[in-house]
């Protein structure tokens, strides 16, 4: 997920100083005045194993509070520990101002539920080709050893087929998988919808192609660099914030990536009646809009 920060309202005094009037010998209180910092945490989301501590740190001093101890402590400091499985909140709260942030744990795992997947065929192939322990939860070690996810995706000891896969008309929740670099959604035949909003890792979506996919969100993906997707039956497209998108990488940054990117940055086939790149800072040689007309190409890129 991508946290914005902002300024609180108000003002504090930083500083003083005497300023004497010749002219009557009186003094003059002078103020400089600064915004208060707002508050920042080094985490708004945490997945740990039970058993495990992980160490939560803020720009000022700040009180801690955990919304169920039993399940998930927080220390003074701080510090963190998974008692039992569950989804807990911790809160932290200014000592100076009061602003209060707050940060979700995920203690055990992600549980498989309707809200993370509200699709039901994906939710299945959540469980069956995810949950490799089969306890109901996504655990740290099943999310962090995908960095590549390529449809369809049959496993020799898993009951999932096609068919399976078309029964697929939305895919939302893959952000809860924190090492995903690169998706590839061709195949999955019966796909109308899919959100990668707010993957943070993610660099490029491949082949997204042969489906029925009428709306494609991928905000706040501040890797992402490249986007190849035809033959659907577009209506929306949104990519704001992503300020990575038709930006060259380094020689530096590639060796980082698990694996090798291509230099395509936005490629779309189709007709969408709109393309939504607000805060996303894509020069337009590097958009190819397929079967766009050219008259209505500033109605479709949005800025």
């Amino acid at each position: 997920m991508l946290v914005i920060a902002s300024l609180c309202a108000g003002s504090v005094p930083v500083c003083t100083r005497a300023d004497v009037q010749k002219d009557t010998g009186s003094e003059k209180p002078y103020v400089i005045m600064a915004k208060e910092q707002s508050l920042k945490l080094n985490k708004d989301s945490v997945l740990i194993e039970v058993g495990k501590t992980t160490k939560l740190k803020a720009n000022q001093k700040v009180t801690w509070k955990s919304s169920d101890k039993k399940k998930v402590s927080v220390s003074k400091k701080g510090l963190v520990k998974a008692k039992k499985r569950g989804e807990v909140t911790i809160t932290a709260k200014s000592k100076t101002t009061g602003e209060v942030k707050k940060v979700k744990v995920y203690s055990g795992g992600y549980k498989i539920t309707k809200k993370r997947f509200p699709d039901k065929g994906f939710r299945a192939c959540i469980k069956d080709v995810f949950d490799r322990n089969k306890n109901g939860y996504l655990d740290k070690k099943e999310v962090e050893v995908w960095y590549d996810i390529d449809f369809p995706m049959d496993r020799d000891d898993s009951k999932t087929t096609l068919e399976l896969y078309g029964k697929i008309k939305k895919i939302s929740g893959l952000q809860c998988f924190p090492n995903l670099e690169s998706i590839c959604l061709d195949g999955v035949e019966g796909l109308e919808s899919v959100d990668l909003c707010g993957c943070k890792k993610l660099v490029e979506i491949d082949e997204v192609g042969m489906n029925k996919i009428t709306t494609l969100k991928m905000d706040n993906c501040p890797n992402l660099h490249s986007v190849l997707y035809s033959s659907n039956s577009l209506k929306y497209v949104s990519a704001r914030n992503c300020p990575r998108l038709g930006q060259d990488y380094t020689k530096k940054e590639l060796k980082k990536l698990k694996y090798t990117h291509d230099g395509i940055c936005l490629v779309i086939h189709g007709n969408p009646k709109k393309i939504d790149l607000r805060g996303t800072p894509i020069s337009n040689d590097r958009i190819r809009l397929l079967d766009v007309d050219e008259k209505n190409y500033d109605d479709i890129i949005v800025r």
